[in-house]
């Protein structure tokens, strides 16, 4: 029983300080490129804002993305909203992996590295990330 326990407690804890990590590095190292992004950002509350993202591909990922973004105003709920989806697009990966028989942690978490990459950029938004999600949820 011990034998079988170890294996998944220390996935658990890789898996923990993975996005520990993430979390940490946007919110303390990188914090700059979250208020960059809000910066940049406007989100209208008003009815004729929303119609607009429906006319495009994509839209509604951009208008959920547009509303994430205003909580940059605050470095760490950007770091946990960044975390956040990252952590979606790892459990959506680690499950479809897990239906075509691979296991492990590995490849997740490369895919989560990868992204994290691609999110430090400061053209590439939280609206690009729940795209993807979105698209790996259909």
């Amino acid at each position: 029983m011990k034998n079988i326990k170890s294996p998944v407690l220390f996935s658990g804890i890789i898996i923990f300080l993975a996005f520990l990590l993430h979390f940490s590095y946007f919110a303390v190292l990188n914090r700059n490129l979250l208020a960059y992004q809000e910066q940049i950002q406007l989100f209208r509350f008003s009815p004729d804002y929303f119609p607009d993202f429906l006319s495009r591909p994509g839209g509604l990922s951009e208008y959920a993305g547009a509303f994430l973004m205003q909580f940059y105003v605050n470095p760490t709920i950007g770091a946990l909203i960044v975390t956040i989806a990252a952590f979606g697009i790892f459990a959506i990966c680690r499950g479809l992996l897990k239906k075509l028989d691979i296991k492990g942690v590995l490849w997740p978490l490369i895919l989560v590295f990868l992204l994290l990459i691609l999110q430090s950029d400061y053209v590439y938004y939280v609206s690009y990330t729940l795209g993807f999600l979105s698209v790996l949820v259909l």
